[in-house]
């Protein structure tokens, strides 16, 4: 599985993420492959509400979203989050119980529906820097979700940084330098307004 931010489609290691391949070949059942290879978390029953409450509140404010999506904690340790075109959103369990905000998680729902609004995932394999280039437009769309659901977009800034050690150095510094770029030319306009 790939590491979060680069959610689905990055490469560790020299090693394009197991994620990515799923994402990039819809014909191939990636939702019930990762789904049986990692299991998903049903007992929980406060954990999967309040992913489909976060998840729910994002995709209400995303203007002409086309999917229906779903949201699903798999049972993993590591720190991730997956999406597949269909509109299949997952958290990992590692990752979910980092996020002890819903600021948190819903900068990596965020940024898994942009994947999702754009299609990534039906795209082909394509070389390392595109896919840094489609995780930085992706965090560039998360943030526009998250300002249109009223939520501090500085949480995904913090998302990175949790999820830093787990994916490629240099991609986690530049998207990091990016993101903090980007929140500071747009705070001034939506200081002060965040919260439901």
């Amino acid at each position: 599985m790939g590491y979060l931010c680069a959610c689905c489609g990055c490469q560790t290691s020299g090693q394009r993420s197991e994620s990515f391949l799923a994402r990039s070949n819809p014909n191939c059942h990636a939702a019930l492959k990762l789904e049986a290879k990692y299991g998903v978390v049903t007992g929980d029953l406060v954990a999967s509400r309040r992913l489909e409450r976060i998840g729910g509140r994002l995709v209400r404010t995303i203007q002409n979203f086309q999917r229906v999506c779903t949201f699903k904690l798999l049972d993993c340790p590591r720190l991730n989050a997956v999406s597949l075109p269909e509109g299949k959103v997952y958290v990992t369990r590692g990752l979910y119980e980092r996020l002890t905000t819903d600021d948190l998680l819903a900068a990596a729902i965020a940024h898994e529906l942009a994947h999702i609004a754009v299609q990534d995932g039906m795209s082909p394999r394509r070389s390392r820097e595109t896919q840094l280039v489609k995780e930085l437009a992706a965090d560039a769309r998360a943030i526009q979700y998250l300002n249109g659901a009223n939520i501090d977009p500085h949480a995904l800034l913090d998302l990175l940084q949790i999820v830093s050690d787990e994916q490629d150095p240099a991609w986690a510094k530049q998207r990091i330098a990016v993101l903090t770029d980007r929140l500071s030319t747009s705070s001034l306009s939506n200081a002060g307004s965040y919260r439901e």
